[in-house]
């Protein structure tokens, strides 16, 4: 698919310059997807998504769209990876773990608590459900991943009753053509290219969901500082700290949780009060099945 502009940016040749170091020692997508996305989750990644900021302020946009949902509402998070999103939804709701990986699955079974959460071993092509039954979907970063990203979208849309939502993410940055070996994407959006995909589904956006692309610029440059900073301590204390309990010495704080409250969450706050409520193309949004 062509990129989402004819030239990337500095910021974005940095990133993938980055993906393409941290995959040097990691599996490559080489077409086997079912070998591939059934060792892709770790506990490694349970504990990121657990503590990372931006993962944080993610599930609280999740949250907030879906707040309006009655309870014993049906809401199933499709490619649910470790869990973490299903584990942040309210009590009173019927989450639904599915995923294309039985290990994935076997992640979130150790990590939420809910004791009326399912979970689904499928593929999205071919969902488990009669059509109208659910009352919002939730799929991130999984289009992506597919081939045919409007099969898909067409089986989430028959899972959903009329009126049901969808919250829907999906990278918007610069497309390079290695990204299919190194994350097993086939294409990026823009915000035009998911509503295009989107209604051919019979789903129609909603609403932009807050997605702070300043901070994520910014967070990049830390993460990859205190990823250093990390391995550096590995090797002087020779233990295996993760990046988010790893303590500075002698005064013993936590220096992921440093960075966080002092220079991610007042830079957030400020992004999102200068949003005054109007959101740039965004491909992390809100959607809806029409009622009729």
């Amino acid at each position: 698919m062509p990129s989402n502009r004819s030239r990337p940016t500095l910021h974005e040749r940095f990133s993938v310059a980055y993906l393409r170091a941290a995959k040097l020692r990691r599996d490559r997508f080489s077409g086997g997807a079912k070998d591939y996305y059934e060792g892709y989750f770790s506990d490694a990644h349970v504990v990121r998504y657990k503590n990372d900021f931006l993962m944080q302020l993610r599930r609280q946009e999740i949250v907030a769209a879906l707040g309006a949902l009655p309870k014993g509402a049906s809401v199933a998070d499709i490619g649910c990876g470790g869990g973490d999103v299903l584990e942040a939804l309210p009590s009173g709701l019927r989450p639904m773990g599915v995923d294309y990986s039985v290990h994935s699955l076997q992640l979130c079974r150790r990590n939420i608590r809910s004791t009326d959460a399912t979970f689904t071993n499928a593929s999205v092509y071919s969902l488990p459900f009669v059509s109208d039954c659910l009352d919002a979907v939730i799929c991130l970063e999984v289009l992506e991943h597919l081939e045919d990203d409007i099969g898909a979208a067409l089986e989430i849309a028959r899972i959903l009753r009329p009126g049901g939502l969808l919250v829907v993410s999906v990278p918007g940055s610069y497309y390079f053509s290695d990204y299919l070996q190194l994350t097993g994407h086939y294409r990026h959006y823009t915000q035009a290219s998911l509503r295009d995909l989107l209604e051919k589904a019979g789903l129609h956006l909603d609403r932009p969901l807050q997605h702070y692309p300043r901070l994520n610029a910014v967070y990049l440059y830390v993460y990859a500082l205190l990823a250093g900073l990390n391995l550096l301590g590995r090797i002087a204390f020779s233990n295996q700290r993760t990046l988010y309990d790893r303590r500075l010495p002698i005064v013993g704080v936590p220096l992921y949780s440093i960075f966080s409250n002092f220079i991610l969450r007042p830079f957030a706050e400020k992004e999102y009060r200068s949003d005054s409520g109007t959101l740039p193309s965004a491909t992390f949004q809100l959607a809806r099945k029409p009622r009729s």
